[in-house]
């Protein structure tokens, strides 16, 4: 399956979970051999949500998955939440966070138990209304399901913080992290 050159447009200023770009359910069996690739998501709650497996065991995750070359922008909570999969490549993508209408809390890149490769993604929180933003978060990352350490590397991540802010969140993640910028700013 391929999903290419589509432009999806939710409402720029939800504040509904409910409300996201692309989705695929938790529950609902494997996704497997996916490309997204050069798309526009704009608004919504989520620009991208993918429970691409069902759970941690063996043979319980996606695989064969490539979101590259996207521009993912204006989200409420979370430009990408990524579950229970094993991506080829999460690359060259640009992903922007709302300028209005935010929350406290954003996330960029937001992986949850996967394997990855990405390289050479954009990520800029644009509101300083966002006092508390993950710009690319990893949580249990390599740790099931993975022949090798997931690679972070060429990324570029900007950021603003009067409270706890985090240009690459690591808990439980083998993740080898090379050559990527990160400025932060604020007071936090």
């Amino acid at each position: 399956v391929e999903i290419s050159r589509c432009f999806v447009r939710m409402n720029t200023s939800t504040t509904t979970s409910t409300i996201m770009c692309l989705r695929k359910y938790s529950g609902t069996g494997l996704l497997n051999n996916v490309r997204i690739i050069n798309n526009i998501f704009e608004g919504g709650y989520y620009g991208i949500q993918l429970y691409a497996g069902t759970g941690t065991g063996t043979n319980q995750y996606g695989t064969n998955i490539v979101i590259d070359s996207n521009i993912i922008r204006d989200q409420y909570s979370c430009a990408t939440y990524l579950y229970y999969a094993d991506f080829k490549s999460v690359s060259y993508n640009t992903i922007l966070s709302r300028t209005a209408n935010t929350t406290t809390t954003w996330y960029g890149l937001r992986f949850n138990y996967c394997n990855y490769y990405a390289n050479a993604n954009k990520v800029h929180q644009r509101a300083n209304a966002i006092t508390n933003p993950y710009l690319i978060y990893n949580n249990y990352v390599a740790y099931y399901n993975a022949t090798n350490r997931s690679l972070l590397s060429n990324n570029e991540l900007m950021g603003y913080s009067t409270t706890a802010s985090y240009g690459i969140y690591n808990s439980y993640a083998a993740v080898d992290v090379f050559h990527n910028s990160v400025y932060m700013k604020g007071t936090g």
